[in-house]
């Protein structure tokens, strides 16, 4: 997937309040599924980030450039107006465990899925 296009259908669904669904391909090359609340796009190391929730509230940090396909999904999201959204991602990025290409951890997150 082109990175501006993924990043304007990243931006236009933080925006909208919609939950993504996208294919992303891991260290192995292969493709996984995930359904995710976009957050934020952020920098680390030199690549832009999407950083989203999870169903479960798993905090994750997915590199753009490994997004393959996304479409809005059917659910919609909020997040609560004091959450902070740079010490979120400041988290993922420190303390967040990287496996098959992702960035992930479980903090407590004050979002609420509908």
């Amino acid at each position: 997937m082109n990175f501006k296009s993924a990043s304007r259908k990243i931006e236009q669904a933080i925006r909208k309040g919609v939950v993504l669904e996208l294919f992303y391909r891991i260290d192995d090359g292969s493709k996984f599924y995930f359904v995710a609340a976009p957050v934020c796009i952020r920098e680390n190391n030199g690549r832009q980030y999407l950083m989203a929730l999870d169903h479960k509230d798993w905090a994750i940090a997915f590199d753009i450039a490994r997004i393959s396909a996304m479409s809005e999904y059917w659910a919609t999201f909020s997040i609560d107006a004091e959450f902070n959204v740079e010490l979120f991602a400041d988290k993922v990025f420190s303390e967040g465990n990287y496996q098959d290409g992702y960035i992930s951890m479980q903090p407590p997150c004050p979002v609420e899925v509908k």
